[in-house]
């Protein structure tokens, strides 16, 4: 439960470091007192829901206009998805390899590049000025990778590639990618254009409401914590957040 706390209401909604703090030392202290773990549990759910019910996290998960690149949690998000898609009998680094400084900025790709060149019609066929200002750092957009330097401002078909087989030479692309499987999902995608990173950021909200799922609270649970959402800290606690 701590742990679709954190998911929920850090990584997903971004409120503060001290979101609900007093409220969850007072829940730990009645925990450590002898009171009943379940009561425990459901009052955490009722604070968690004040902070991020599930209509919150759609909301803000299916928000095309969010910047996520620029969120450290992006990683956290990208990087339980591959675990949830490997199986976690597979092999995966833990996640401090992809957030390592030494290599932040590389484990992060963007499928609509960054900065496409102006005379690639490849991106700009499909994308406005405005839309790729608008989507290029969107949930949908992003993807984890070992080292994205190969992809570059590649178009999309390259990037794409093709699956290894005796008529695909071997290649640096998604379709052949083995260090991570979003990528191979990637290249199940004929083109890249806005309604396909809608549709992807829409299947990733799906997936993040399963995976942090949190039951509705009863009405007496709500009540039971009906006190107004406590003053957050400062916006550089997000940092330490993240």
């Amino acid at each position: 439960m701590c742990e679709r706390y954190s998911a929920r209401v850090f990584v997903i909604r971004q409120r503060r470091a001290n979101a609900g703090e007093a409220r969850l030392l007072r829940l730990a202290n009645d925990l450590f007192h002898g009171a009943d773990p379940d009561v425990v549990l459901r009052n955490l759910a009722a604070v968690l829901w004040r902070y991020a019910a599930d209509s919150d996290v759609r909301t803000a998960l299916e928000s095309t206009g969010e910047n996520w690149y620029n969120r450290r949690g992006h990683k956290y998000f990208l990087y339980e998805y591959e675990l949830d898609i490997k199986g976690h009998a597979q092999e995966l680094p833990s996640l401090s390899f992809f957030t390592d400084s030494a290599k932040e900025q590389r484990t992060t790709e963007h499928v609509l590049p960054q900065h496409p060149k102006a005379d690639d019609l490849c991106w700009w066929k499909n994308f406005t000025k405005e839309q790729h200002a608008g989507l290029v750092h969107s949930l949908g957009n992003l993807a984890l990778t070992y080292d994205n330097s190969s992809y570059s401002n590649k178009c999309f078909d390259k990037k794409r590639g093709q699956p290894l087989s005796p008529g695909a030479p071997e290649a640096t692309c998604y379709a052949q990618a083995t260090l991570t499987q979003q990528e191979q999902q990637l290249a199940q995608y004929p083109e890249w254009t806005p309604a396909v990173i809608e549709q992807r950021q829409t299947q990733l909200a799906a997936w993040a409401l399963k995976r942090w799922a949190v039951d509705s609270p009863t009405a007496d649970d709500l009540t039971q914590d009906d006190v107004d959402i406590e003053p957050e800290g400062a916006d550089e606690d997000l940092e330490d957040t993240a």
